[in-house]
């Protein structure tokens, strides 16, 4: 099926006169192979798949491997390096949809698999950092209207900070983006067109903006989002500058939807469609230029390229 897919998809891309699909010079698609290869990396069109294995492909569009779950996520996070994933079973769900007793497993390459407890609370966003040190949940502990974003250590299992204070300009239960730096010192939370990203060492915001699937870089330095006609936007991170206007970066068709950075920020995963094509394709932006790489012609329906994720080769099974 997933090759018939693809073909279709190749097949509608020709179709456009070529506008569906922007051909990048070379520079860009070698870029692109170095960052793949150095980093021994993969690309998830669709993260979470509501019990479909994951299936990965490398940036030539072969396949690479799947992300196999011990058993059936309900939210998946990979960390910023690339190497580690957590995921939120779907037995974890109060009851009647599971046990009400809440766990989020962490697994990496060849290091044995560790869990962090959090009890009765709902989860509804996950976020892990690298190395898999730290972990930021979003949790309801009561079952009513009380929501709190926490940052817990993985060794220990115990919160480190509340950052609940600092999301009252957010609707927590509605929030949809929960994105994590490399070294927890940030972390980015958002609701519909709205988000802001806070600084966990300074303990206050540090960037408040406006735009769809905001994604933070694995440094912390750089959000990238789409307005809500579809242009690609890039905002510094600065903490005195709260309100940070940002670079539009022209990429030549219409940005639906992102889904995560490279370890380096060198890429950045998009579903993208052009005037003329039916679908959804995925395809690798060049923070530089602005030019985009096709990864995969055609997304399932409904998906906009915002559950796409790098990941590392080892983590995958073929």
């Amino acid at each position: 099926m997933t090759t018939r897919r693809r073909i279709l998809g190749a097949a509608v891309c020709g179709l456009s006169l070529g506008r569906g699909c922007g051909a990048p010079g070379p520079g860009e698609r070698a870029k692109l192979a170095s960052v793949a290869e150095s980093g021994s990396l993969a690309v998830i069109p669709m993260l979470w798949t509501n019990g479909l294995v994951p299936e990965a492909l490398a940036v030539d569009g072969k396949q690479a491997g799947e992300l196999v779950f011990p058993e059936k996520p309900w939210l998946v996070s990979i960390s910023p390096d690339c190497g580690w994933v957590a995921w939120y079973p779907e037995s974890s769900l109060p009851s009647p949809f599971g046990s009400g007793h809440s766990t989020v497993h962490i697994m990496g390459a060849g290091a044995p698999q560790r869990s962090v407890q959090l009890g009765t609370n709902y989860v509804r966003q996950i976020a892990l950092c690298s190395g898999a040190e730290r972990l930021a949940v979003l949790v309801n502990p009561d079952g009513l209207g009380t929501w709190q974003l926490l940052t817990l250590n993985v060794a220990s299992g115990r919160v480190e900070q509340d950052l609940t204070p600092l999301t009252k300009n957010l609707q927590l239960a509605d929030a949809d983006r929960l994105r994590a730096s490399g070294r927890g010192n940030r972390l980015l939370i958002g609701q519909g067109e709205f988000f802001v990203v806070i600084d966990t060492s300074l303990g206050k915001v540090v960037l408040e903006g406006h735009g769809r699937f905001p994604c933070l870089s694995a440094d912390g330095d750089l959000v990238a989002c789409v307005t809500s006609d579809g242009e690609l936007v890039f905002l510094s991170v600065t903490p005195s500058n709260v309100r940070a206007t940002g670079r539009r970066v022209r990429v030549g068709t219409s940005v639906l939807g992102l889904g995560a950075w490279s370890s380096g920020a060198e890429f950045l995963l998009a579903g993208l469609r052009g005037p003329f094509s039916f679908f959804v394709r995925l395809a690798a932006i060049d923070r530089e230029t602005g030019a985009s790489v096709d990864l995969d012609p055609r997304l399932p329906e409904g998906s906009l390229g915002e559950q796409s994720a790098w990941i590392s080769r080892r983590l995958l099974a073929k």
